[in-house]
Formats: structure tokens, sequence, C-alpha cells
């Protein structure tokens, strides 16, 4: 009988492929499931409705889980508890043609968070669209709400020169891809900590980094080396966005915004676009993120250069966050605007 002997490393190709290809039925199975049981919640309400209109006593709800969960024993999911996030998860969503379209997207646990703790449909919509592109665990969207992360996205009030960069390029989008504050409670540094420990332990941490960047920050590398006229220039950190098509160079200072850090900033920022940036690629935007900073030196420091650069805190603890987010909300209509690009 032939027999074929294949190397180690080509069995070591076969088996992740393998292993791939599972892990990814198990995903889709999972998701199926998930839709199913979502569709199951919102069309058992919908019969309740429809039958029981003039109906306004709870007790029904007590009737129907006992019932339920007697002649369908092999369903966890009919506890009266459970009956009326069905009635929430229903009434919320019902009717409501923009948000309805993404309820299948997200699993059931994080429905409920999302009911329990969102204020309006503007910040449910925000939500449900960052658990469908993050795949968010239940404990990292509790997180992010309970460090207003709808807030810090869409508040009108960002440091940057944005409005002067008579550039088609830079616009509204570019504006509600940054934060005002960044929040880096997944960091355990000390009181005292030096601006390369700092950046050593975000990229140690990368993967919560990047989810509190945001949507379409991909990692390129870090103290990345341009050279200029024979000298060395180390870029503490180079992203690439993949929905703006551009290089983002991001500073990080552990003291309060200085204005010469806009002039070294924005020296790094037309450096990238000089000898990195390509045809397709839209302007390299210069982000600095530092402990505190003041709106009126900032502005002075970005109000004649021509890069767009941007300057946001970072905090270690929810407590920090800044308390006017609240004050600065956008008009709905303009809200409407920044959700749909998201």
């Amino acid at each position: 009988m032939d027999t074929k002997i294949i190397s180690e490393e080509t069995y070591k190709q076969l088996l992740f492929s393998i292993k791939q290809e599972i892990t990814q039925k198990q995903y889709n199975l999972g998701k199926q499931i998930n839709t199913s049981l979502l569709e199951l919640y919102w069309n058992i309400w919908k019969h309740i409705e429809e039958q029981t209109a003039s109906w306004r006593g709870s007790s029904i709800v007590e009737k129907l889980s006992k019932d339920l969960q007697n002649d369908v024993p092999d369903m966890k999911w009919f506890s009266s508890q459970n009956l009326r996030y069905m009635k929430k998860f229903y009434l919320t969503y019902n009717g409501n043609q923009k948000i309805q379209p993404l309820v299948g997207e997200i699993s059931r646990s994080n429905h409920v968070v999302i009911l329990d703790k969102c204020k309006d449909d503007f910040e449910r919509e925000f939500y449900l669209k960052l658990c469908s592109k993050q795949a968010c665990s239940k404990r990292v969207l509790m997180n992010k709400i309970d460090s207003k992360e709808y807030e810090r996205y869409i508040t009108i009030h960002k440091d940057n020169n944005f409005a002067l960069i008579e550039e088609a390029t830079i616009d509204e989008k570019t504006y509600n891809i940054l934060k005002e504050q960044y929040l880096f409670d997944f960091l355990t540094l000390g009181k005292k900590y030096s601006e390369r420990e700092l950046e050593t332990s975000l990229l140690g941490k990368l993967k919560d980094f990047l989810m509190e960047l945001g949507l379409g920050f991909a990692y390129m590398w870090n103290q990345f080396e341009i050279i200029v006229d024979g000298d060395s220039y180390f870029l503490d950190l180079l992203f690439y966005h993949t929905k703006l098509k551009c290089y983002i160079v991001v500073e990080l200072k552990i003291w309060e915004f200085k204005p010469e850090y806009a002039g070294k900033l924005n020296f790094y920022v037309n450096a990238v676009n000089r000898f990195l940036k390509i045809k397709d690629d839209n302007s390299t935007i210069g982000l600095l993120l530092c402990k505190e900073k003041k709106s009126t030196t900032v502005e002075i420091s970005f109000e004649w250069m021509k890069t767009p650069l941007a300057v946001s805190e970072y905090r270690f603890d929810t407590k920090a966050l800044s308390q006017e987010f609240k004050n600065n909300l956008p008009e709905p209509e303009k809200l409407k605007k920044i959700l749909d690009d998201i």
C-alpha cells in the first residue's frame, strides 16, 4: 500500500485549517441560535400584545411563565423575569425602523444591559452598533456604558483644528472618530510613571487599547522611525484608520498640554505625509494624548497649522472622567448623522 508522509509543518497547517473551520461553524451556529431566540422573544410578546391589548395587569406574566415552564420544560427561558424582558424588548424596538434591523446582531445578555442602562433610542443605537462591530462581551459592554463611551464619542466639545483645514477629506466623520477623553482603566500603573512605561503598558494591553480607541484603528508600530535629512525621529505610536483611509500618529504625554507639543506633532504628521503616505491615502491625522489640557491654549497652538491635529485627555478610572459631557451633546439632527456614520 502506498503511503504519503507529510511534514510536521504541513500537518500543523492542516490542523490549523480544520480548527479554524470548526471555530467558524461554531460561531455561525451560535449566531443563528441567538437570532432565533431573539425572534422567539419578539414573537411571544407580539402574540401577547395582539391578543391582550387592553390588559394592564401583571398576573398574566406569572401565569404564562408557570404554564410555559410546565409545558415546555426543556427550554429555560420562560421565567417571569425573562418574560418581562421580552415585553421591554418588544415595546422598545417595535416600529423603530432604524434600530430594529440591528437587534438580531447582538446577544440576549447584551440586550438586557442596553435595555436596563440606556436612556433613549440614540444611546441604544450607539451601543447596538458598537456591540455588532466590536463583538463586545457583556462585561465589556457594561464597562463602556459606565465609562460614558457614548457621551465621550459624540460630545460637541473636542479640541482640534479640523474646521480650519480646507480639505474635502477632513469632514465630520474625521471629527467623530476621536473622543474628548480616553479611559485606560485596564492599565495598572503607579502614581509615577514615564511616557515609555505608559506606551509599553498600552501595547501590553493592545486589544483593550484598540477597543478604547474605537472602530477602525489598526495598529502599525511603536517608536516608528522616520529619517529626515539624515536624522532619526521616532513616533510613539502609528495607526492606520481603515474607514478614513489614513495614518494616525499618536503621541503620548504624561503632563499637561504645552504649546511646543503642537509643533512636534505637526512635524511628525507632515513627515508621514511626505515619506509614508501613498496616493490613495487621505491626509494623516495627529492625536496627542495628555493628562490635562486647556482648550484656549490648544486652540492658539493649532491655529496656523495646516495638518489635522487633535488633543485629548486620558484617565485611569471612570470617577476622573468629565461630568460635563451631558451638557455638550449635539442637537438631534446632528446626532442622527453621527450615528449614521458609525
